[in-house]
């Protein structure tokens, strides 16, 4: 499968976290930064960059799923988006660095609630 995303973070994040690759139409602000890291840097997508407000052909769609679908392009996204799939799973693990933020942030949140109802 493939997801055609407006290249926002979270839908970036989202489908990374499940292993597909995605192509990009962003529409706005950091969206088309998003799309061409995705296509350029990262090697996990394929899109439109440049198609901020214009109208995207039939044929041009059909490439970007084609591509993604069945082109060894396409295979190379699709391992490459399931290594970072695993680094994404682990993060949020047990013992990932999104749960030990996670931690700091409550400890921390805890702390200043404690703090502050002692001046009182």
């Amino acid at each position: 499968g493939g997801f055609l995303t407006h290249c926002g973070w979270n839908s970036i994040l989202e489908s990374i976290f499940v292993g597909v690759p995605m192509i990009g139409y962003p529409s706005f602000a950091e969206q088309r930064m998003n799309c061409i890291l995705l296509m350029q840097e990262w090697g996990i997508g394929t899109g439109f960059p440049d198609g901020s407000g214009r109208v995207i052909g039939r044929q041009e769609v059909e490439k970007a799923v084609r591509t993604v679908m069945t082109e060894e392009e396409g295979r190379e996204m699709r391992k490459k988006v399931c290594r970072w799939r695993e680094t994404a799973r682990r993060a949020v693990g047990e013992q990932g660095s999104s749960q030990g933020d996670l931690d700091r942030f409550v400890k921390d949140m805890v702390r200043r609630m404690e703090e502050k109802k002692s001046a009182k």
